[in-house]
């Protein structure tokens, strides 16, 4: 609805939009919505000088249409600061206390969590599931979803070494952690890592799907998406780049990602071979955030 208001000498314009679905902030979603989010604007219009102010019914700027996930595999430290500080541009957080949740809960990690999860930040366990060879029994990563949930009041799962075939067994394995997943209190997103193009068969057994795990050049040159990926909403599809080494290649990546239909991205200047490139956030981080959402200032990297 458009409604004209003149006061004197100036002329008022005030667009209402309906927004029907938000992401979460506090306490966190339990979801990550399929549409774009559409927060209510007001906008102000004078004949002298224009001027524009967004308003919002949350206590945090309005999220953007494209959004970071962060795999962050360090013990809390600054670089989680940084991450809560970029928020709500980031909406996802990864951890890995020990490639899953680890022998016992942790106090450090649990109050950090938390922290996270107030700035309206989902946070994420870690599991791998060596793509379903049968080393890694469904039972056993059920056993790591409970610690993560019961440890730490996670958000969600993020399966990583994921099969990308359709075959019965695979599917079967993840569908059954997909379940389990769901089942426990609170929220349960479920990530799926496959690294690559997948059978759509992973669709509706995930809220999230990685479409691309690899070096930059490799994102440049050789991705070739999926056609099925078209019928599902962008915030379906993460897409991970390694190796941008540059402020440059970082903005053509998110840009090229976005062109792509992802809704969910991470760029990092760390290697994905030879050194654990998620064990710190890339120096530029908050550029990259600044790249996604120009109006998040907050990005900081040091504590106050």
């Amino acid at each position: 609805m458009i409604v004209l208001v003149v006061i004197g000498s100036s002329l008022f314009v005030v667009l209402a939009f309906s927004s029907s679905s938000f992401i979460k902030t506090s306490p966190p979603s339990t979801s990550v919505s399929n549409s774009p989010v559409t927060p209510s604007y007001v906008t102000t219009v004078s004949s002298s000088t224009a001027h524009t102010s967004v308003n919002t019914t949350s206590d945090f700027p309005p999220p953007p249409v494209m959004k970071i996930s962060v795999p962050l595999y360090s013990y809390p430290n600054e670089d989680w600061y940084q991450v809560v500080t970029s928020s709500p541009t980031t909406g996802i957080l990864i951890i890995n206390p020990n490639f899953g949740p680890g022998y016992s809960p942790d106090p450090v990690y649990a109050s950090a969590i938390q922290t996270v999860q107030q700035k309206g930040i989902n946070v994420l366990g870690y599991v791998y599931t060596s793509y379903a060879d049968g080393s890694v029994p469904v039972s056993k990563v059920e056993n790591w979803i409970h610690e993560y949930y019961s440890w730490y009041h996670v958000d969600g799962i993020f399966f990583d070494e994921v099969n990308s075939t359709c075959s019965p067994q695979t599917v079967n394995y993840y569908g059954a952690l997909y379940n389990y997943t769901k089942s426990q209190p609170g929220p349960d997103l479920v990530i799926l890592n496959p690294g690559g193009p997948a059978g759509n068969c992973y669709a509706s057994i995930s809220d999230i799907l990685v479409t691309f795990e690899g070096d930059y050049s490799q994102f440049i040159n050789h991705y070739v998406p999926d056609n099925w990926t078209l019928s599902y909403p962008p915030s379906h599809f993460w897409q991970i780049v390694y190796n941008a080494t540059t402020l440059q290649q970082m903005q053509n990546a998110v840009r090229l990602a976005s062109l792509r239909g992802s809704g969910w991205i991470y760029v990092t200047n760390g290697l994905s071979i030879g050194v654990n490139a998620l064990g710190r956030l890339p120096t530029y981080f908050c550029r990259e955030v600044e790249a996604i959402n120009s109006s998040n200032s907050t990005c900081n990297a040091t504590t106050t």
